[in-house]
Order: C-alpha cells, then structure tokens, then sequence
C-alpha cells in the first residue's frame, strides 16, 4: 500500500486530477491538496489522498464505482484487494465480539455488513507534507467524524455527540 500510494502521489497533478473524487456524494478517487476548506474562514486543506471502493477492488478487474490511476491498478490485485480482505477479517471480529457483548442474535451485526452488498468502505493512502512548528495550528484537512457501525457504536460508548 505504502509503494502504491507513493507512486500514485508522485503522478503529475494533470493525471491524478483525471480521477477527482467529484461531487456525487462518495469519497473514491483522489482529493488534492486546498480541495477542501479546514474552518469557516475558507482555509484550504495541504493534504492529498486517494481512496479505494472496497467494492471496486474486491470486483477486479471489474469497476462498480470508477476507475483508478494505473499505479492504483497495477496493484489492485496483489496488494489493494489483500488488503481489504485483510481489513474485513480484522472488522468481522470486532463486529462479532461487539454483537456477542450487545447480547444480539448470532450473526446480527455481520448481517449489516454484508461483502456482497455495495457500501462506502474504503481504503485511503494519505499525503501530507511536513509541517514547521511555526505552522503547528494549521490544518491537514477539516473538521469531520467518520461513519459506519465500528465507528458509531465506539463514539456512543464514549458519550461522544
């Protein structure tokens, strides 16, 4: 994942911009750096990414959502799905230990989640570039909460609004 996604940062702008997250409401694709506003004044973010659909990798060669930069492709395979399958075995125990502590019937919470249902899961290779200490109260993206079971249920253990 690190190779991929150095290689993929190190594309000319022009060419990852050609696979731009857009405006449709799902985060896969690439996001430059100042694409996004950090606070109310309408600072701009330093970070870039590229997200991968689970979907879209566990489907290849096929594309559910969109295509990828042939650094991302390349990899698909070999690393992105291995690595998502991986992240799903590893979410599949905690859903598992989470339903069996709730008290659910068996099944209840991977139910939710079913693999062969499309879904926003993704996986994010970040870039940010060093920040100075004199720059230590700038931000690398805005303020946000992440989204889906693992995240919600922990955030209404912690009594977090």
């Amino acid at each position: 994942m690190f190779a991929m996604g150095a290689e993929t940062m190190s594309l000319p702008l022009e060419e990852k911009m050609k696979f731009e997250q857009g405006n449709d409401g799902m985060s896969f694709g690439y996001k430059s750096a100042g694409a996004n506003a950090v606070d109310a004044t309408g600072k701009k973010d330093f970070v870039e990414f590229i997200n991968v659909s689970k979907d879209d990798a566990l489907a290849w060669p096929n594309h559910l959502h969109r295509s990828y930069p042939s650094t991302v492709n390349r990899r698909m395979a070999s690393v992105v799905a291995p690595f998502i399958q991986k992240s799903l075995e590893v979410n599949n125990v905690l859903l598992n230990i989470l339903n069996d502590k709730l008290g659910l019937p068996e099944g209840t919470l991977l139910s939710k989640h079913r693999i062969d249902e499309p879904s926003g899961s993704e996986s994010r290779v970040t870039r940010t570039p060093p920040v100075s200490p004199l720059n230590s109260n700038d931000q690398a993206i805005g303020s946000h909460t992440d989204f889906g079971s693992l995240v919600s249920f922990s955030l209404k253990l912690l009594d977090v609004n």
